[in-house]
């Protein structure tokens, strides 16, 4: 299955590697600019990793509101440079997104 950012034609970014970088001291400053830029877009924050399955609507936003609130979470960690809370809020995305493919599975399954 592919994320919704490969659908849009959008490389996914390794946000994992990208806070590990930030924790540790080692990105550059045009590296913080675009983290701090891409955490706040649909097409490339933590939420579109996730898979296309998930509905979304036509900017790119899910249709969920706690992975909408996970994700404003995630960009705000970032713009704040609280980069351990954000590896919280990553966490906390991926979650929520299994739990949304397992609804979807568990509708498509007793559609069948």
């Amino acid at each position: 299955m592919k994320t919704y950012a490969e659908t849009i034609g959008v490389s996914p970014i390794d946000w994992d590697a990208c806070l590990q970088k930030l924790i540790d001291g080692e990105a550059t400053q045009e590296e913080l600019k675009i983290a701090d830029q891409s955490s706040g877009s649909w097409e490339t924050d933590p939420g579109a990793n996730l898979s296309n399955a998930i509905p979304r609507d036509i900017d790119g936003s899910p249709f969920d509101r706690k992975l909408i609130s996970e994700c404003l979470t995630f960009h705000t960690n970032v713009y704040f440079r609280d980069y351990f809370h954000a590896r919280d809020t990553l966490a906390r995305i991926k979650q929520r997104g299994a739990e949304l493919l397992l609804e979807i599975q568990g509708k498509e399954a007793s559609n069948d």
